[in-house]
């Protein structure tokens, strides 16, 4: 592994145990404040980085070598290409829109993604970011239940094709139940008060999570090099 990699860990971890099928999202993207109203759920409120945090939720950002990833690579200029939220440290609960099917980019959704499976098995050499944000229990439990729903949602929801092409043009289009990557993981973030950004999430791209000053990077390198290392005792695959 590369010598220059930073690691920093903590012990709270949580898994999803998607199982509640009564969700609905409806949404207001006219400010860069996004609104959510959900059913059978509430929302925590716009909790301040000033407040007490006592949990974690990180931030993958990933750059696999896919023809994909390296025509964005290309258009932005920048390092990563795709962004990932998960739950705990090891990866374990991990979320994003990407590929459903290794092989293609046809068809895409939310997927929950496993850093020893499907495309990042088939791009070893996959290289990342992971950044540690800090919140409050209550931004924790929201954005785990938040998840869920979106989870259990998650055939209604699609891949935004158009948006990502629109937006090498700086152009958001706000279309229903449709995200990729960066959107997902803004989504989330300021859903739950996470206030990283001035942008709606509709605008957000994975290098508003890079030099955050409310992300903290505890670790820089290949995903394989994290996974070996701090999954392969939690009795998961490894490469």
């Amino acid at each position: 592994m590369d010598s220059n990699a930073i690691i920093r860990l903590n012990n709270n971890i949580e898994a999803v145990n998607p199982s509640d099928n009564s969700f609905e999202i409806m949404e207001d993207v006219k400010t860069s404040n996004s609104t959510f109203e959900m059913k059978e759920t509430v929302n925590p409120g716009n909790i301040s980085l000033g407040d007490v945090k006592n949990r974690h939720l990180y931030v993958m950002l990933s750059m696999t070598g896919t023809p994909l990833s390296r025509a964005i690579r290309f258009s932005t200029k920048e390092p990563y290409s795709h962004c990932s939220i998960s739950l705990d440290r090891e990866l374990h609960e991990m979320y994003s829109f990407g590929r459903l099917i290794k092989w293609t980019m046809i068809f895409a959704g939310l997927v929950h993604e496993v850093p020893d499976r499907n495309v990042y098995r088939l791009y070893e050499h996959t290289l990342c970011a992971i950044y540690e944000v800090d919140v409050t229990e209550e931004q924790y439990k929201e954005a785990k239940e938040y998840l869920k729903r979106l989870w259990n949602r998650r055939k209604y929801l699609s891949y935004n094709t158009p948006g990502l092409v629109l937006a090498r043009f700086n152009r958001y289009p706000a279309i229903p139940n449709s995200y990729y990557c960066s959107q997902f993981v803004g989504l989330v973030l300021q859903h739950i008060g996470v206030s990283f950004t001035e942008k709606s999430y509709r605008a957000v791209r994975p290098n508003d999570f890079r030099n955050n000053p409310n992300l903290k990077l505890v670790y820089e390198g290949e995903l394989r090099d994290y996974w070996n290392m701090y999954c392969i005792s939690d009795g998961f695959t490894p490469y």
